[in-house]
């Protein structure tokens, strides 16, 4: 299954995390979760598989005043006794809004909540 694959198939995920007004958590495989990190994130679906994903990691993303999503990563050490410990790994800010003029040369935003600029050229939603 490609990325565009799998990023079509997340449309109605993508959907339902958006419309959620509580903190939403997502457990899946690597593959699904960089498709969403990217999403999130505005990268383009090309690049989603160097999206670093690690086992036993805490990804947090929180939207902020202004449009930007605050990110934390956490590790999650499981220790020899089974209780688990986290550890602050890092924190940035990434923004996710558009300028009108970013808006205007990209074109029209199209109707599935999947970004256009996400998609490679020439790539139908």
């Amino acid at each position: 299954e490609s990325y565009f694959d799998v990023m079509s198939r997340l449309e109605p995920v993508v959907v339902e995390i958006e419309s959620q007004v509580k903190p939403v958590v997502v457990i899946s495989h690597a593959d699904t979760l960089q498709v969403l990190y990217s999403y999130f994130l505005g990268i383009p679906i090309v690049e989603s598989s160097q999206v670093l994903i690690h086992k036993h990691e805490i990804i947090e993303l929180l939207p902020t005043v202004g449009g930007t999503l605050h990110q934390e990563r956490y590790s999650l050490d499981v220790g020899d006794d089974g209780v688990g410990s986290l550890e602050l790994l890092s924190a940035d800010m990434f923004s996710i809004l558009h300028t009108a003029e970013e808006e205007q040369a990209t074109g029209p935003t199209v109707s599935s909540p999947l970004r256009k600029e996400m998609l490679p050229p020439g790539y139908l939603v």
